[in-house]
């Protein structure tokens, strides 16, 4: 899910930084998590906004199809939805398990969006999740709010 939260007249966008022991790394993500049986991916995009960022009743765009991760190696896919949170909502204690090492981090949705999210990764030895990339790439995000 890429949340978007209208906040004194900007636009901001809620992100996670996620403990990935894979790479052995932080890495910025979007919040997103494994399917529970039996619910619908627009449940799972509540239950993970909610878990991972701490903002309830948040209302989603129509999922897209099935994304394949590398169908070249694994099985894995996901949906993206956008988010869109009231401006009056108020961040909640996050509901991690006990795994899970996450701390959220907004940015202004302004100037070079995409180059600031890069910059942020090297300032902080971040990662950056490949589907996050995409979203800003596909989306153009750095040209519409320059």
């Amino acid at each position: 899910v890429f949340p978007l939260q209208k906040v004194a007249g900007k636009w901001r966008v809620h992100l996670i930084e996620n403990w990935r022991i894979p790479v052995w790394r932080k890495v910025l993500e979007v919040p997103a998590g494994l399917a529970e049986i039996g619910s619908t991916a627009e449940d799972n995009a509540r239950r993970e906004v909610l878990e991972e960022v701490g903002f309830r009743d948040v209302i989603l765009s129509k999922p897209s199809d099935r994304i394949l991760g590398d169908p070249q190696r694994s099985t894995e896919s996901a949906f993206v939805m956008f988010g869109l949170i009231d401006e009056k909502a108020q961040r909640e204690e996050l509901a991690l398990d006990e795994a899970e090492h996450i701390e959220n981090i907004d940015f202004e949705l302004e100037g070079n969006f995409l180059e600031k999210i890069e910059q942020t990764c090297v300032e902080k030895d971040l990662g950056i999740d490949a589907n996050l990339y995409m979203i800003l790439s596909g989306l153009g995000w750095d040209q519409i709010y320059k």
